[in-house]
């Protein structure tokens, strides 16, 4: 209903954003130079328990 109000080509908030489409802050970009990792690869990380 609202994508085609919006001219949304996808639902918004869902869990399949691809990641070349999320956003990298400058501090991130940093972080990941830093950490020797490629620009353009994104890496996720979480702890649970």
């Amino acid at each position: 209903m609202f994508e085609s109000f919006y001219e949304l080509s996808r639902m918004p908030f869902s869990r399949d954003v691809p990641t070349e489409e999320l956003y990298q802050s400058v501090m991130m970009e940093e972080t990941l130079g830093r950490l020797g990792i490629p620009r353009g690869t994104s890496t996720v990380c979480h702890h649970h328990g």
